[in-house]
């Protein structure tokens, strides 16, 4: 029996004016386990490697590949904020608040295990990250018997 690994990124752009939130703006894309990744899930399991713990944003549009090893254009990196494991599936989550990583498009997201890139997806349409938005970055693991 095999497992096959589903990975989905969701990004999630919010504003918040006298204390009432809208969603701007929500993108889902496909995420693609690099040959890194793949590596690394292997060690992972074998328990030789430490759990993923960084997701980062860039501007890169170049369609991600089996032998990425890092994001195209990487803008901005940030530790994970929450991990929600459930039955056969993980939810790494980033939170961007309006301080953060203002001025950058955010169309390419990469989910790390210190320097090693696990996934890679592109965001279309690509996200301004302005001051006025607040953003939620999901990354979206699902294991199913293949």
């Amino acid at each position: 029996m095999s497992v096959a690994i589903m990975t989905n990124v969701v990004v999630s752009a919010w504003s918040v004016s006298k204390n009432v939130w809208r969603l701007e703006q929500r993108v889902e894309a496909h995420n693609l386990i690099s040959s890194s990744g793949l590596e690394f899930c292997r060690d992972f399991f074998s328990g030789s490697r430490t759990r993923p713990n960084y997701i980062a944003i860039g501007s890169g549009t170049t369609s991600a590949m089996l032998t990425d090893t890092e994001l195209e254009t990487e803008t901005f990196r940030k530790l994970i904020s929450r991990r929600f494991p459930e039955t056969a599936r993980v939810t790494f989550q980033m939170l961007l608040d309006q301080s953060e990583a203002n001025s950058t498009t955010i169309a390419e997201i990469g989910l790390f295990a210190d320097s090693t890139l696990l996934a890679r997806a592109l965001i279309s349409p690509a996200i301004a990250k302005t001051a006025a938005i607040f953003a939620t970055i999901s990354h979206e693991w699902t294991f199913a018997n293949g």
